[in-house]
């Protein structure tokens, strides 16, 4: 007897396996479908028929504007799913394909869990997010592993979120200079990471995210330093009260002079040496500083998106 006329199963772990067109429509059961790779429509459109789904782990083998449209069809016929992992084989995925997800007239009401690895743009979830918010009030995880570009609003709605409590987001296209994590917003959050390479600098307001105990930021030293912040305050200190296991902080020197990546990286650790909590503290310098460097010597880094 073959997995696919197993009308009682609940769970599936397919290890990558691509699906044959006629399996998925016999798992009526089937609550938890993890690392399944889908190429045809035809898998999309009876994936939307498993009506008990609440896990699903999910490749695409390609960019296929087609598979797509059909895949957020079936995610809004997906009424009991929980979490959703998504990830796609092909590098040559426009950011504008997984916009289609906001199409979705409601969003999973029951989301605790979204996962993407895939290029895309936060619009999307923003749609989500302005229709209705408590369409997402379950979210407790979000992890947007390569979004195109993170705007001051996107985080100002992302942090409206009250259920969210880990948020990781990592941008590849970045030109919005300055992003400002409010203290109005992440009131829950416990473990925060945002990275958006060397072309913006994040700064916390006074207040902001009191319940994160892991933190893990970057900083563009050049555009801190073209904005006016040669201080490189980033209102780490006497702030972000609940820190407790580390801080990881990626420094972005390229363009700069070494006493001037130097200069950032005291400032700082500075910064967090005087936590009260006293947190772990890992700084990584992108360009790395050679040792015997001099404090004049440009440092130079073409950051590969």
């Amino acid at each position: 007897m073959t997995f696919c006329k197993l009308r009682r199963l609940i769970c599936l772990h397919a290890d990558m396996c691509e699906v044959a067109p006629g399996v998925l429509q016999n798992l009526t059961s089937i609550e938890v479908l993890k690392k399944i790779q889908i190429s045809l429509n035809i898998i999309v459109h009876e994936l939307g028929k498993i009506a008990r789904l609440r896990e699903l782990e999910i490749r695409f083998k390609d960019g296929s504007l087609d598979l797509y449209e059909g895949f957020v069809k079936s995610l809004c016929n997906l009424h009991h799913i929980e979490s959703l992992f998504i990830q796609c084989n092909s590098k040559e995925t426009s950011f504008e394909l997984m916009d289609h997800l906001g199409e979705c007239s409601v969003p999973p009401i029951h989301l605790r869990e979204f996962v993407s690895y895939m290029p895309s743009q936060i619009s999307a979830l923003q749609g989500w997010i302005k229709r209705d918010p408590s369409h997402l009030s379950n979210l407790s995880l979000l992890i947007l592993a390569s979004v195109k570009e993170v705007q001051q609003e996107d985080m100002d709605i992302i942090g409206g979120l009250l259920s969210l409590r880990r948020l990781g987001i990592k941008s590849t296209h970045q030109t919005q200079r300055l992003l400002v994590i409010r203290a109005d917003g992440f009131r829950r959050m416990v473990v925060f990471e945002l990275l958006c390479g060397s072309a913006t600098q994040i700064v916390f307001e006074s207040g902001a995210i009191p319940m994160a105990e892991i933190v893990r930021f970057s900083l563009g030293v050049r555009v801190a330093k073209e904005d006016g912040n040669c201080g490189f305050d980033l209102g780490l200190q006497g702030n972000l009260l609940s820190l407790r296991s580390n801080v990881l902080v990626y420094i972005y020197c390229g363009g700069v002079r070494v006493g001037e990546a130097k200069e950032a990286e005291a400032a700082v650790r500075h910064a967090l040496n005087s936590h009260p909590n006293h947190p772990p503290v890992k700084i990584y310098m992108e360009p790395h500083i050679a040792e015997g460097a001099h404090a004049d010597d440009l440092l130079e880094y073409e950051e590969v998106n």
